[in-house]
């Protein structure tokens, strides 16, 4: 039977938070956009750290920026700590000026880490990856249809500063979320039950706690190779299953391919109500999503395609 590799999932370490005080530039740009490019499932965009532009991969399920070691070494404070499943990992401390199209930091200090498994998986020198942090105080509106980013700056109480940029049509769908720490959850009507799953655009597939696999099910699909959610365990093989006739408040999803996964590490590490799965590209790339952090609201917008493709089923049914 053959197999594929899945690129590492989810790169969460409290770690990243014990940073000293952020030095910003003050924002000019109320709303921009960018392209991205899909590889391996994964979002990669272009931003500039100390006046070197290179690529990064868009990771709402990482808490901060994050450096790729193998491009800034021998440069800042040199130290160990522990990621959440007990693994010592090997990290720098750099003070950098980044900017990404209208966010810039200056004299920020960030962490540094081997990313060398990102650039073999992609083929691209990886210079590092955008946390959710860094788009905290902005409306992320992702299109993988288009393959675009758009951002919108948000005032205190969370609205858009500006919105020419919007879709010209409502979504159809607007969603309040929490956070497990630095995730977005939403509840999703999955069995005839609501099940809590974080937002994850670096997530290659869904995952589903062991409690609910039941709900999951079987494919065609090919097993596949998969380290879950920790760089350094070993890669583990796994069959592919569908969660199918799963909902978000009354936006219908289409199948999205899951694989079963522990989320022990991850509940009892990060703060929050314990999780039942994570929604990654199986789910981003159904629609149009906007993810409001400051007002903790999901907005939905379903595509052509998707909308022909539910059509066709109802008819079939």
């Amino acid at each position: 039977m053959r197999t594929t590799l899945l690129t590492p999932i989810l790169l969460c370490w409290s770690a990243i938070f014990a940073f000293g005080n952020t030095i910003n530039f003050k924002p000019k740009i109320k709303e921009f956009s960018t392209p991205f490019y899909l590889v391996n499932k994964l979002i990669i965009v272009q931003a500039t750290v100390n006046q070197e532009t290179g690529w990064f991969i868009l990771d709402t399920g990482l808490p901060d920026l994050i450096l790729n070691k193998r491009h800034f070494s021998g440069k800042g404070e040199q130290y160990n700590f522990q990621e959440i499943h007990g693994n010592s990992v090997s990290a720098s401390r750099i003070t950098i000026d980044f900017r990404y199209g209208g966010i810039r930091l200056k004299g920020r200090e960030v962490m540094a880490l081997d990313l060398n498994h990102l650039e073999k998986k992609t083929k691209l020198p990886i210079k590092g990856m955008i946390g959710q942090k860094l788009l905290q105080k902005y409306e992320l509106l992702l299109d993988y249809e288009q393959k675009t980013i758009t951002c919108f700056r948000l005032n205190r109480k969370g609205q858009k500063l500006a919105s020419t940029m919007m879709p010209s049509y409502p979504p159809t769908d607007t969603l309040s979320f929490e956070l497990k720490c630095h995730l977005p959850v939403v509840k999703m009507k999955w069995g005839g039950n609501l099940f809590r799953f974080g937002l994850d655009t670096g997530a290659g597939i869904n995952l589903v706690a062991p409690k609910q696999s039941n709900l999951l099910l079987n494919s065609g699909y090919k097993v596949v190779k998969v380290r879950l959610l920790n760089m350094d365990a070993p890669k583990k093989a796994v069959s592919r299953k569908v969660i199918n006739a799963a909902k978000l408040g009354n936006h219908i999803l289409l199948p999205m391919k899951a694989i079963p996964c522990d989320f022990s590490a991850i509940n009892a590490n990060l703060a929050g109500k314990d999780l039942d799965g994570i929604l990654g590209y199986e789910f981003f790339k159904q629609q149009k999503v906007a993810i409001n952090f400051k007002q903790r609201k999901l907005y939905l917008w379903s595509n052509a395609l998707v909308e022909k493709q539910i059509f066709v089923q109802k008819e079939e049914q």
